[in-house]
């Protein structure tokens, strides 16, 4: 039986000569075309590298941190400045407290004052009465004795990173009646940065008018303002949360001009608050301030008369003011730039002269 052998031929050239097969791709090659072979195959694998050396670059542009690092210095600022604004707030709270405990230990005094002097044209001053001036004098200086009445304490139930603190004051004249003390009532002050999430519109029951600049007088509960001239009042409370309303009624009204609306708390107010530059309102219903500038228009209308009602909301979540005319069934609005009127806000108030204004609770 005859044996016939299959001759390998070059896949390049089909010749027979000098024939080896490829391990790799199992091809037979002519010594010739085998070097052409393993060429083609290094420059495939150059072709390779090169693939690989581009990946490597587009590897970095792909994944750019740049807008992710921009994100964490914007949220670096953003947190300094609601710091910032938690600080002057707590401040301002401070401040307020320390003068409030300084006018009630000058009221208390005045009291004793008062008496003496009405016992004195009265002639008719008594040893109990005496000695019941004595000891309410001594209360006081006991009183005054006592540790400062306002402390920094940390606010536990906070779970974020920062450690928020808050003001806690201890009035140390309530209930002070006839030199004889009760318990204390402790009272907290707490500043948080605002929370876009909040809808809820809380009614200011607490506001009411509490520093004066130019020719008013305020009631003695604070919740009506007299004006007799160029005049502003500003309010007690600080705004830097969440939606508030503030009800008014004008009770008397002469001249056109009275201006509702709000500036940054660090602002001292002037008689002509309006023309400061954190404040954001309106004249009349009719002419709208911008940072102290006035949005003229062609014709102005006296808008607001003696027994109308007016609500002035203070919306911080979204950094919006609104007013509300009752008579009229009206509403306008604003938008604040917190950059130039930050937070907190208060309230102010101002006449352009022989105008009475009464907070409505």
């Amino acid at each position: 039986m005859t044996t016939v052998s299959t001759k390998k031929i070059c896949v390049k050239c089909v010749k027979g000569t000098g024939i080896v097969t490829c391990d790799g791709c199992y091809q037979s090659f002519c010594h010739k075309h085998l070097l052409e072979h393993r060429q083609e195959l290094l420059q495939q694998m150059d072709q390779i590298h090169d693939q690989c050396e581009h990946f490597r670059k587009g590897l970095s542009q792909q994944h750019d941190p740049s807008l992710i690092l921009s994100d964490i210095d914007l949220w670096e600022q953003e947190s300094i400045e609601k710091i910032h604004l938690a600080a002057e707030s707590l401040r301002t709270d401070v401040r307020q407290l320390n003068e409030r405990t300084v006018n009630d230990f000058n009221q208390a005094v005045n009291k004793i004052t008062t008496s003496m002097k009405s016992s004195r044209q009265a002639n008719d001053v008594t040893e109990p009465d005496l000695t019941a001036w004595t000891d309410q004098l001594q209360t006081l200086q006991d009183l005054l004795k006592q540790p400062f009445p306002i402390s920094l304490i940390s606010d536990e139930k906070r779970t974020s990173t920062f450690r928020f603190i808050k003001v806690k004051y201890e009035s140390p004249l309530t209930n002070f009646t006839h030199g004889k003390v009760k318990p204390k009532q402790h009272l907290t002050i707490k500043y948080e940065p605002r929370a876009s999430d909040s809808q809820q519109v809380n009614t200011s029951i607490d506001e009411k008018f509490y520093r004066v600049a130019g020719h008013a007088i305020l009631s003695e509960d604070g919740l009506t303002a007299t004006s007799f001239g160029y005049s502003s009042v500003c309010g007690i409370k600080l705004y830097g949360r969440g939606i508030h309303s503030i009800r008014f009624r004008i009770i008397a009204k002469k001249n056109e001009g009275i201006f509702f609306g709000i500036l940054t708390s660090t602002q001292e107010i002037t008689a002509r608050a309006p023309e400061l530059p954190s404040v954001y309102g309106w004249r009349d219903f009719d002419r709208t301030i911008v940072n102290g500038n006035a949005q003229l228009k062609a014709r102005q209308e006296n808008n607001i008369q003696p027994g109308d009602q007016i609500t002035l909301t203070v919306d911080c979540d979204h950094a919006k003011l609104a007013l509300s005319h009752h008579q009229l069934n009206r509403r306008i609005q604003l938008s604040i730039d917190v950059h130039k009127c930050p937070f907190p806000w208060r309230l102010v108030v101002s006449s352009y002269g022989e105008d009475t204004i009464a907070i409505l609770h």
